[in-house]
């Protein structure tokens, strides 16, 4: 037997075992730059659609890609499909498809090896597999591949490499993947269980630190429950709203926010209108300098308290209205903010008042829209070019039941702004506690709101959007 390799995975042991089940047998690999309308196009068609698992690979996007034929006796036996994308700098395994006479007997490890001596740059490696047959989930964990998700049976791995002489670890590359694959359209649902775990996960970082600094509560409650202040589920079940129906900011947004938007040289954060901990928290985590204006000191006092480890990154909050602040010396690379949403909730410092400036004690909506826009204004003279502006917002209700439109209005800001509004992003809560409301609105035909916005805007060229962010590649 002769196996045609340029580099070896195998253990000796592997080695005789493969020998023995072939033993006599002349294997060779016969390497394709694209399969379409090649010798072998046929018979890579007729058996990716006999596998089953591999029909995808009979399609012409796949022909197209570069592939290496199993030969066994100088008859085709297998495939493989692979391709190094370099704008992402990343290596795909996308197919793999054996005869089934000569299923089990080692080959398909012998396959990805053979394809993985085709990724000539080192760059980290991708691949899908349902964990079916021998081309399994186990076979590329034997080769280094780590999973970063698993979704409707299919496991997606990665494994690391190098880029631009950087070694990367195989999380690194997948944590983004496995981020946007979560909620791959501008409908993020917050109540799938996927994100629940991702959130609960940053949640006991950042009561660990609070415990750690010896502030109380600090991710100041649970969202269920901001629309309806004392009027939320946990009155309903108990008599008492948890935390007097307190919103907090979701933690896995931020994350979210911070992988897509942030520029790939990019460094720092600022958000004009700090509130709770969580923006700051995982951008000092990875790595990230950060500053947030904060009109309430005990808030201020909080959140730098909570954030005491990161001060080597200037995660920091400033006790400052937002509307009157600029940083003369400074641009940002990403500004985000999730600022109060008109009379929905109550905002108090140190002597149980709310502070002058503070938008929520402003008796006129005219004014606390003005006194925002300021902020923003502010904001984005102090943010580079070709970078992005996200802004959590929701529209509350004036007295007769009537929206302000927030959401529509700051869109229109930013446009006077000479920025490109670039994604609504829709963020979905939990449905069951809001649907609790419709039997008492329901006679005057108001529906409860169970969604936020995320306006996503962009300062510059959007042109450049490719040179200056990251590709992610394939998700």
């Amino acid at each position: 037997m002769r196996i045609n390799t340029e580099i070896n995975l195998f253990s000796e042991i592997d080695k005789d075992e493969v020998e023995k089940r072939l033993s006599g047998l002349n294997i060779e690999f016969k390497t394709l730059k694209s399969t379409k309308d090649s010798d072998y196009s046929d018979f890579v068609k007729e058996l990716a659609i006999k596998d089953g698992l591999a029909k995808r690979a009979a399609r012409d996007k796949f022909l197209r890609k570069s592939s290496i034929i199993m030969l066994i006796d100088n008859e085709p036996h297998g495939f493989g499909i692979y391709e190094t994308d370099k704008s992402a700098k990343q290596f795909y395994i996308w197919q793999i498809a054996i005869t089934d006479e000569y299923k089990g007997k080692g080959l398909a490890k012998v396959m990805v090896e053979k394809m993985l001596n085709k990724n000539a740059n080192l760059f980290p490696a991708v691949v899908s597999v349902y964990n079916k047959n021998e081309i399994s989930l186990g076979l590329f964990q034997a080769m280094g591949f780590e999973i970063y998700q698993e979704k409707n049976k299919i496991f997606k791995l990665t494994r690391g490499g190098i880029i631009d002489g950087v070694d990367i670890k195989a999380s690194d590359v997948g944590r983004i993947k496995a981020l946007v694959g979560i909620n791959p359209t501008n409908i993020w649902n917050s109540a799938k269980g996927e994100w629940r775990a991702e959130k609960q996960k940053w949640n006991e970082l950042i009561e660990t630190a609070g415990y750690n600094a010896q502030v109380q509560n600090p991710t100041y409650a649970s969202r269920e429950g901001c629309w309806q202040k004392n009027g939320g589920l946990a009155a309903f079940a108990t008599g008492v709203a948890l935390n007097d129906g307190a919103s907090v900011l979701d933690p896995f947004v931020c994350e979210l926010i911070l992988k897509l938007f942030m520029p790939k040289d990019g460094k720092n954060v600022y958000n004009p209108f700090g509130g709770g901990v969580q923006m700051g928290f995982i951008s000092g985590f990875y790595g990230y300098e950060y500053l947030s204006t904060e009109i309430r000191q005990n808030q201020c006092d909080a959140n730098n308290a909570i954030c005491e480890s990161f001060q080597m990154n200037k995660v920091k909050w400033l006790n400052h209205d937002s509307s009157t602040f600029f940083d003369e010396k400074t641009k940002f690379d990403l500004i985000f903010s999730c600022p109060p949403y008109y009379k929905v909730e109550t905002y108090l410092d140190y002597n149980g008042k709310s502070p002058d400036g503070e938008l929520n004690n402003m008796d006129d909506y005219g004014e606390f829209r003005d006194t925002l826009f300021k902020g923003y204004s502010k904001a984005i003279d102090m943010l580079n070019d070709n970078r992005f502006i996200a802004i959590m917002v929701g529209d509350s209700r004036d007295k007769n039941g009537a929206y302000y439109c927030c959401e529509a209005e700051t869109e229109i800001f930013l446009k006077s702004k000479g920025l490109h509004v670039y994604n609504r992003i829709v963020y979905l809560e939990t449905q069951f506690t809001r649907a609790m409301q419709t039997k008492s609105t329901i006679r005057t035909r108001k529906l409860p709101k169970c969604e936020q916005k995320i306006i996503v805007a962009f300062k510059g060229n959007l042109n450049n959007i490719k040179a200056e962010f990251e590709d992610i590649g394939r998700i």
